[in-house]
This record gives structure tokens, C-alpha cells and sequence, in this order.
């Protein structure tokens, strides 16, 4: 069954933030911070998303872009964290800024592969 997802766009120095999955389905995949939408509105849902997985807030959220997944459409926002990060150890394992070079390593989900692909293509024809 498809399922809408939201996920944030957390750039840092020039890195992206990704945070690293626990949960059954992702397992060990690196990806965009988000999840599962509750309701139609997608810009509480990414906020909500953001205070549950890295206990802070999402600040200048802005609707960026779809992208097609395999198990159905995720809603990409940009914006900036306000506070410190405490992840919640029962969705994330771990999280970390990466630039375009190093995302390229990782065992990104399949949407995150697509959505750095568009990132790191843009930043190279500027």
C-alpha cells in the first residue's frame, strides 16, 4: 500500500543531515529525518516528525519537492533545527551531516538516493 511520507532537508556547513534508521523496514539505512503522515497537513506533520526523532523544533520550514518512492510519494521540506539534538534511540540509531562526497558511501533508503541525487547535482551546476 503506498503510503505519503514527509521528510526535512537539514543543511549544516554545507552538509545534510541524515539520520540512520531502526526501524524494521529501513533497518541500518542512512535517510532524511521524517516519517509517515498522520493528517493532510504535511508542514505539522514534518515539524511533528522533526520533535519526535531529534527532540527539537524545525524552524523556516518550506515545502522543497516530491519524490516518487517505492512504497509511494515523500514530501521533501527545508529548514533549520532549533536547539540541540537528543534522538529517540527507538527510531534512530544514529545521525550525522554528510556532504554530497560521503552520502555517496553510505547504505542510503532508496528515496534518499534519489533525493541526493537531485542535491548533489544542483550544487554542482551553480
Amino acid at each position: 500500500m503506498d503510503k505519503t511520507r514527509v521528510r526535512a532537508i537539514i543543511i549544516k556547513n554545507g552538509k545534510y543531515l541524515l539520520v540512520k534508521s531502526n526501524e524494521e523496514h529501513n533497518c541500518g539505512q542512512w535517510q532524511f529525518v521524517g516519517g509517515n503522515v498522520e493528517s493532510e497537513d504535511l508542514l505539522n506533520e514534518i515539524k511533528r516528525e522533526v520533535r519526535e526523532e531529534l527532540g527539537t523544533d524545525l524552524t523556516n520550514a518550506k515545502y522543497a519537492f516530491p519524490v516518487q518512492g517505492r512504497r509511494g510519494k515523500v514530501h521533501y521540506f527545508t529548514g533549520s533545527l532549533k536547539g540541540k539534538i537528543k534522538i529517540d534511540r527507538n527510531e534512530i540509531a544514529d545521525y550525522g551531516y554528510f556532504d554530497c562526497k560521503s552520502a555517496e558511501k553510505l547504505s542510503l533508503s532508496n528515496t534518499a538516493r534519489l533525493t541526493f541525487k537531485r542535491l548533489c547535482q544542483k550544487s554542482h551546476n551553480h
